[in-house]
């Protein structure tokens, strides 16, 4: 497998988003465990899940704990690194945690909260706004179309770029915080970037749904944990077989059919190539390989690229996996 080319995504020449080396996608979500287990992994909401765990994940978009406590302490420290962009969700929206990665050269989009109310200090489209607080600024904006802000909040030395939109089904205005340039990248550039963020929910969608995470049923804690972990090395394997496959097949492979296929063929292959028995665990890898060609490719490429992951510069690029 070592051998084989695997498909990575990079942006576009022409794409503003080429000048990150690292995009970032980080979160958290909780997974309920059996009730007896209540002790060894408590739960944040005892009534509903007594026992529970929190899976925190970073995904590194371009180069592929105990539930007692909030997603943002588990967020990794990105203030040492340099063309750094972080994508998270409105969990880590921290006004101080913003100043700081400003201060120290690093790039964010984050989803604010619904409830934030800073003051206006520049707006291009409506100069009157300037001075306004956010909150009474709403009645100005257009529901058509996004409102370029910049906003600061107190205690904070940098100025923060908000992108503020009408989202038709929720009836509300929802804001993106970031510090890209407005020179280097349009209002649509920023919303665009942060949709790359749901390739981190499709993930807990595949780790929920199809490993068996959400099956596990012991009370005993350290046959919970074994299993846990099996579960997510088994997505991981199949991630990278189906990543690696995608060249023999000669097709672009969609990591959700992927996981709900071949699960047979996958579990002896293992089972031959462990044990060495190289003809049987190639006899098992081709019927892996025709499913997979024949099933599991993606199945509207015009749409991938138009609404999908593609659609903010990112193009697949052959390399060599060693």
């Amino acid at each position: 497998m070592a051998e084989f080319k695997s498909q990575v995504l990079k942006f576009k020449k022409d794409s503003p988003f080429k000048v990150f080396k690292r995009i970032f996608a980080h979160d958290g979500c909780s997974m309920g465990l059996h009730k007896g287990l209540k002790n060894a992994f408590p739960g944040r909401f005892s009534e509903t899940s007594p026992a529970a765990i929190e899976l925190h994940c970073t995904m590194d978009l371009l180069n592929d704990s105990p539930d007692t406590h909030a997603e943002r302490q588990y967020m990794p420290d990105w203030t040492d690194q340099s063309s750094v962009l972080g994508l998270l969700d409105c969990g880590y929206f921290d006004t101080q945690q913003m100043d700081q990665w400003s201060a120290s050269n690093v790039h964010y989009i984050v989803r604010a909260s619904i409830s934030i109310n800073p003051e206006i200090v520049a707006c291009s489209s409506n100069p009157k706004l300037v001075g306004k607080k956010l909150k009474d600024a709403y009645s100005k904006f257009k529901q058509r179309q996004p409102t370029d802000l910049q906003v600061r909040w107190k205690g904070c030395e940098h100025n923060v770029r908000l992108i503020v939109r009408w989202n038709r089904d929720q009836k509300q205005f929802e804001s993106l915080a970031t510090n890209l340039q407005e020179d280097q990248f349009s209002a649509d550039d920023v919303r665009q970037g942060y949709r790359l963020r749901w390739q981190i929910e499709l993930l807990f969608k595949e780790w929920k749904s199809l490993t068996n995470l959400k099956k596990i049923n012991t009370r005993n804690p350290e046959i919970a944990e074994g299993l846990i972990w099996a579960s997510l090395i088994g997505a991981l394997l199949r991630r990278i077989m189906a990543y690696q496959s995608e060249q023999v097949v000669d097709r672009v492979l969609s990591t959700w059919q992927a996981s709900k296929l071949g699960t047979s063929q996958i579990t002896e292959y293992w089972r031959w190539f462990v044990r060495k028995y190289t003809d049987r665990a190639k006899e098992c890898w081709d019927q892996l390989m025709w499913l997979w060609g024949e099933e599991a490719g993606r199945q509207n490429k015009k749409r991938d690229n138009k609404k999908g992951r593609c659609n903010s510069g990112l193009v697949m690029t052959p390399t060599l996996n060693v």
